[in-house]
């Protein structure tokens, strides 16, 4: 008798990181390759609409090794404090020169690549999710109703708009982050820097945006 298995969105989150990080274990040793960028990551100042929204960034990356250089992992970047996941990239991500996606057989497995001596461009994408501010403060409000001590229920609806517009605050005041990139098993951090958000919540929200991947 076959059997059905339902898999949650954080479950197959869970099973590409898995994925990703076996790929990276089994790249790692690679020698004679190393990473240059071409100065920091710059995502310019924009609007984002209320709810989800997509940018597209990218970086020039230069292969200065005598190996191909495969990127086996999508370019991460780290949780800043204060913005409690309203800013994160996707898993969709490639290399491109001339414009046109490079990739390349890895352990099996096609993987975008670097060739040895080159220079390419990491194209990847940034989501900014502004429904977790109002998704916080929604929750905030609701145990403040459950308060029956009319004083401790107005001080926890204060604190609950407090903490609302903190992470409005950090997110439209973010200035510098960090991207980290694998290839080949290694780590590569990448300085971003952040022009300022603004918040436009009549404003229609980008569709997701797919890169191509070349094979």
């Amino acid at each position: 008798m076959k059997r059905i298995v339902r898999l949650t969105e954080s479950d197959l989150a869970r099973i590409v990181k898995r994925v990703i990080n076996e790929r990276q274990y089994l790249m790692e040793g690679v020698p004679n390759t190393t990473l240059k960028v071409d100065g920091p990551i710059t995502v310019a100042s924009r609007t984002v609409c209320g709810t989800i929204d997509y940018i597209k960034a990218s970086i020039v990356v230069t292969n200065t090794g005598t190996e191909d250089a495969y990127i086996n992992s999508y370019p991460y970047l780290k949780q800043m404090p204060g913005l409690d996941n309203m800013l994160t990239t996707t898993y969709d991500y490639n290399v491109t020169i001339g414009g046109k996606p490079v990739v390349g057989q890895a352990d099996g497995q096609n993987q975008p690549k670097i060739p040895k001596g080159k220079k390419a461009t990491v194209n990847f994408v940034i989501k900014t999710d502004l429904r977790i501010p109002e998704q916080r403060y929604k929750v905030a409000l609701q145990r403040s109703s459950e308060e029956r001590n009319p004083t401790k229920k107005e001080v926890l609806r204060k604190e609950a708009a407090t903490e609302r517009q903190n992470l409005y605050n950090a997110f439209k005041n973010l200035k510098s982050g960090t991207i980290t990139l694998r290839y080949n098993g290694a780590p590569l951090e990448i300085p971003v820097q952040f022009g300022g958000f603004m918040i436009d919540t009549s404003r229609a929200c980008d569709t997701q945006i797919t890169l191509p991947k070349g094979f």
